[in-house]
């Protein structure tokens, strides 16, 4: 190992370090509404969000095993499915990021911050760091959790059931008021 092998091993840890929380930001910023609703997709359903992302991840990887046996028109819906999947898993990320940086923030100060934003970013990726609880623990569970979450966050909110507005009754024949007994 080299002094070029570690510089070029801290140059990645540096880029990884700067450009998640870039891109988590940006996201949080292009779209908002649906990285609140990742965040509260994993904040109330955590669960849930880590088997939906297992699986969104069977069904990716069906589609990349699919797309690998075509010929060139295959590779590129692998290509997409790829970058669909990672698009997904970073706007679950973003939503991750918020929820984490809301609890940061309720622990300590309770208003939420873009300091604590980039500290819960910078958070999650360090746990992923761990020697072998990280990597076969808790990356696992929380990239499955980002992929479910990201890809509820996609389904817009539920609108309200059309109620239909009441409607007076319908009048037995013509003249008659409500209220009143018809007399055979």
């Amino acid at each position: 190992m080299t002094i070029a092998d570690v510089l070029a091993f801290a140059l990645g840890l540096i880029i990884v370090g700067v450009g998640f929380p870039a891109l988590f930001l940006l996201l949080s910023f292009f779209f908002p509404k649906a990285v609140e609703r990742s965040a509260r997709q994993v904040k109330h359903h955590p669960g849930r969000s880590c088997a939906l992302g297992l699986g969104l991840l069977v069904g990716l990887l069906l589609l990349v095993g699919i797309g690998k046996a075509l010929p060139v028109a295959g590779k590129l819906w692998m290509l997409l499915s790829l970058v669909g999947g990672l698009g997904i898993l970073m706007l679950g990320g973003a939503g991750m990021a918020l929820f984490v940086a809301e609890r940061f923030a309720e622990r300590l100060t309770g208003q939420a911050s873009l300091k604590h934003y980039f500290q819960a970013v910078l958070l999650v990726e360090v746990s992923f760091l761990l020697p072998v609880i990280g990597w076969f623990g808790v990356l696992p569970v929380m990239v499955l959790t980002m992929l479910g979450a990201g890809a509820a966050a996609l389904v817009p909110p539920g609108q309200p059931a059309n109620v239909p507005t009441p409607q007076p009754p319908v009048m037995p024949f013509p003249g008659s008021r409500p209220g009143i007994p018809v007399l055979e």
